[in-house]
C-alpha cells in the first residue's frame, strides 16, 4: 500500500485511552505566511484528547476543524459486516456525504460518545441531508471486533436513521494503521489495564467526506452537535 499523496499526519492526535493529559490546548494561530496551526482539545471534564491540525487562512464554511488540503481515501481493502468486500478508493463511499470513524467496540468512552453525538446530529438534520449521509466505522481492534460484534455495536446507534451504519474490518492491523495514518489518525497499539484486558489508542476525530470524494473537515471530541449538523448540511450542498 503506497502513499496516497496526503500531507503528513498531524503533529499530535486524539488518543482513545484516558491518559494523564490535564491541560487543554488553546487555538494558536501563527501569522507567518498567513497560515495558522490550530491546537484543539476536548472539554475540560474530559481532557484526555487533543489534536493539532493545520488550517488555512481563508474563511471556512465549516464549524468543525477545516483541512486546508482535504483528505482523499487511502488505498485499503475491507470486509463489511455482511461479508462483502469493500475496496478503497475504487469502491468509493456509500453516500455523497460520508463520515469515516476509526473506533472499536470495547472503547470505554470516546468512541461511543463520538458516535452518539454524530447520530444526534444526523437525526436533527433535514430529511434530505439524512438520506445523503452515511457513516462508516472501521475497527482498530479486529481481534475482538468480529462481524457480529461490530454489527451489534453499530445497531445500537443507527436504528432510527435511513442509512444503517457501515462496519468495516481488516484482520491485518498493519493495513488498518496505514489507512488510518493516511487520514491523519495514529494508532498507538494496545496497553494492559488493571483487569488484564487492553484498550486501543487511536485518533478520535470524525472525518467528513463530501460529494467530490474528499474530506475537508473533521470533528474532534467535544464538537457541539449543532456544529456537526450544520457541517453535514454544508457538505451535502457540495461546499
Amino acid at each position: 500500500m503506497g502513499d496516497n499523496g496526503n500531507r503528513p499526519r498531524p503533529a499530535d492526535v486524539c488518543p482513545g485511552v484516558r491518559r494523564s493529559l490535564r491541560a487543554l490546548l488553546g487555538l494558536v494561530l501563527l501569522a507567518a505566511g498567513g497560515l495558522g496551526a490550530a491546537a484543539c482539545a476536548a472539554p475540560a471534564e474530559d481532557p484526555g484528547y487533543a489534536t493539532v491540525h493545520s488550517i488555512g487562512a481563508k474563511a471556512s464554511p465549516f464549524r468543525g476543524t477545516p483541512i486546508d488540503q482535504p483528505y482523499r481515501l487511502p488505498k485499503a481493502t475491507w470486509t463489511d459486516t455482511s461479508g462483502a468486500k469493500v475496496s478503497w478508493p475504487a469502491g468509493g463511499l456509500p453516500k455523497p456525504v460520508t463520515v469515516v470513524f476509526f473506533a472499536y467496540t470495547h472503547c470505554p468512552d470516546v468512541c461511543p460518545t463520538q458516535l452518539a453525538d454524530l447520530t444526534q446530529a444526523i437525526r436533527a438534520s433535514d430529511p434530505q441531508v439524512q438520506e445523503q449521509t452515511a457513516v462508516v466505522v472501521a475497527t482498530v481492534d479486529p481481534k475482538r471486533d468480529d462481524a457480529q460484534t461490530l454489527r451489534t455495536f453499530l445497531d445500537g446507534f443507527d436504528k432510527t436513521l435511513p442509512n444503517p451504519y457501515v462496519g468495516l474490518r481488516n484482520d491485518d492491523l498493519e493495513d488498518v494503521e496505514e489507512a488510518a495514518e493516511s487520514l491523519g489518525i495514529a494508532l498507538t497499539g494496545k496497553e494492559s489495564d488493571k483487569g488484564g484486558g487492553y484498550e486501543v489508542g487511536h485518533g478520535a476525530q470524525l472525518i467528513g467526506f463530501g460529494p467530490d470524494g474528499t474530506a475537508p473537515v473533521i470533528w474532534l471530541p467535544g464538537t457541539p452537535v449543532g456544529d456537526i449538523r450544520a457541517d453535514l448540511a454544508t457538505l451535502a450542498q457540495g461546499r
